[in-house]
Formats: C-alpha cells, sequence, structure tokens
C-alpha cells in the first residue's frame, strides 16, 4: 500500500461550537459545511477537519482525533489490511467523489483510508 497524503482529520467533542470557532477563527480554515453538531472545514490543500458534537450520528465510533491517509486503490488497501489482521472498525462506505474505511491500529486508535475520483 502507499500512502499519498494526509486527507481527513475527524474529531469528536463534547465542545462542537467552541471547537469549530477555534479551527476557523485561530487556523483560519474555511467553514464548507455545518448542521447541528457537525462541520466540515476546508485545510487549503484541499485535506478537510470534520468536528462531531455529541448529538452528531456520524462516526460515532471515534473515541479521539482520527486521520484518513488517501490511497490510490481502497480495495487493495483494505486488502492489505485484512491480510495484515487488522481491524476494521467502518467497512467500506462510498460518496460522491470518494471512498473510505475505518481501521484499529495498533496503538488502538481509529483510522481512515480514503480514495477520491
Amino acid at each position: 500500500m502507499q500512502v499519498n497524503r494526509l486527507y481527513w482529520v475527524g474529531t469528536r467533542t463534547t465542545n462542537h461550537d467552541e471547537t469549530v470557532r477555534f479551527f476557523r477563527d485561530v487556523l483560519g480554515l474555511g467553514v464548507r459545511h455545518t448542521e447541528r453538531d457537525f462541520s466540515v472545514l476546508a485545510v487549503p490543500d484541499g485535506s478537510t477537519v470534520e468536528v462531531f458534537g455529541p448529538a452528531s450520528l456520524y462516526n460515532q465510533h471515534l473515541e479521539s482525533p482520527a486521520v484518513g491517509f488517501l490511497v490510490d486503490d481502497l480495495a487493495q488497501a483494505a486488502s492489505e489490511l485484512q491480510q495484515a489482521g487488522v481491524e476494521i472498525v467502518l467497512p467500506v462506505q462510498q460518496g460522491e467523489n470518494r471512498a473510505w474505511l475505518h481501521f484499529r491500529a495498533p496503538d488502538g486508535f481509529v483510522y481512515e483510508l480514503v480514495q477520491d475520483w
């Protein structure tokens, strides 16, 4: 598997609004989308930061910040994870322009692999 770059960061917090304000006002990230307890912020290189508040139904399995790695072939990468005995926490999901999965690394934390098109 070849990781091309960092693609996504997600964090679940009880302080959704304050966290979004920090990323927007202090770090200078643009808000791409926001709704109750869920926001997507844009990083200039095209990667995103997603903030999940307590009422968000998205990524409820996250217990710490998670990082997503961009790969060229998600199916192949998933196969390599399975062959290595890695726990798949969230199987392949697909959106309009990307697909992703979440896995648990040996440190016990959840990470993401993503492929875009």
